[in-house]
């Protein structure tokens, strides 16, 4: 697939890591194009591309900033219609204790109410960082799953053959209008998030 990945972050390498390794063709983009360079450097299969031109014939988009940043960040791509668009936001306090959003809508569904033009799908959103660069492997041979939820059945065939791609197992909860199983997920991820003080979207 050709994947563009949006953020440099500790989420955003991790993506091109996992993905590259995968034998993905993989853009990468950021608000600091030199960030994005450096970052693709490290990784065969990698490149850096100004936002403008970084959604041009990718099959699926990454949304790897945080959820503060969406608007901005999908609005710096252009026309995205049509377009895949994976959200891994948690809409998180500053505490990480509970969710801004997630009680009567939810992250993923102000997204598609701002790009209807788009298809959004949640997944990763509860996977920390380290496991999306290292890769799936537990030990006793378990595997990370990763949950999805999204409203367009193609879409979501897209990121479940993605999800696969990296080795992992995938679970679909239900769509964006009915996703209070996902939600509360995030929540105690939320939480895990603070305590940890490890993995930040950015």
């Amino acid at each position: 697939m050709i994947i563009t990945v949006v953020g440099t972050g500790n989420m955003g390498s991790s993506f091109v890591k996992r993905f590259t390794l995968a034998g993905h063709q993989v853009r990468v983009t950021g608000r600091d194009l030199n960030k994005a360079q450096a970052l693709a450097a490290q990784f065969k299969g990698a490149q850096a591309v100004p936002a403008a031109v970084a959604a041009q014939g990718a099959q699926v988009i990454v949304l790897a900033t945080a959820y503060g940043d969406v608007v901005s960040a999908l609005s710096s791509l252009g026309d995205i219609s049509g377009k895949v668009v994976i959200d891994i936001t948690n809409p998180l306090y500053a505490d990480y204790m509970s969710l801004t959003l997630g009680h009567s809508t939810s992250a993923a569904e102000e997204i598609a109410n701002a790009f209807p033009a788009a298809h959004i799908v949640k997944a990763f959103n509860t996977t920390f960082a380290q496991v999306v660069a290292e890769g799936p492997a537990f030990a006793a041979g378990q595997v990370a799953p990763v949950f999805y939820a999204g409203d367009d059945v193609e879409a979501k065939a897209v990121v479940q053959t993605l999800i696969a791609s990296t080795g992992r197992v995938f679970n679909m909860l239900m769509a964006l209008l009915n996703k209070s199983e996902l939600v509360t997920t995030a929540s105690h991820t939320g939480r895990l998030l603070r305590d940890a003080n490890t993995v930040r979207h950015s």
